[in-house]
């Protein structure tokens, strides 16, 4: 006869082994087969393009496209300058999640653009 925590052990075992099974086969919702097109380097990378699809997104009609598109444009920081006077347009947008998704990006690219345009000191000359 097999003891009671003897028994116990070998459950987990067993249970923790089939979900070891599940979570490595089953299909996932965004295989990485995806991101393939991505990193495609016969492309040429045209910015311009992409921050005018990012823009079409905070304009358009989803709340969530628009913060998301909006926190992205932030993060370029001083490559989404040529969008900032667009974005300002937009600062008083219908939804305030989305107005603050706004505002955050407009204040990160002009943080970018500030940190750009500070003259670089000129390093001390050592003294011995």
């Amino acid at each position: 006869m097999v003891s009671p925590v003897r028994a116990f052990v070998i459950a987990v075992i067993v249970l923790a082994a089939g979900l070891l099974i599940y979570v490595m086969t089953r299909p996932t919702k965004r295989p990485l087969m995806d991101c393939y097109p991505l990193l495609r380097t016969d492309q040429k990378f045209n910015i311009q393009d992409k921050l005018n699809h990012l823009m079409t997104f905070v304009q358009g009609d989803s709340v969530n496209k628009a913060i998301r598109s909006a926190t992205t444009l932030g993060g370029m920081g001083i490559h989404g300058a040529p969008v900032l006077d667009e974005l300002k347009a937009l600062s008083n947008h219908p939804d305030e999640e989305v107005q603050a998704a706004i505002q955050l990006a407009i204040e990160k690219i002009e943080t970018a653009i500030k940190a750009n345009r500070q003259p670089v000191k000129a390093p001390r000359p050592e003294t011995d």
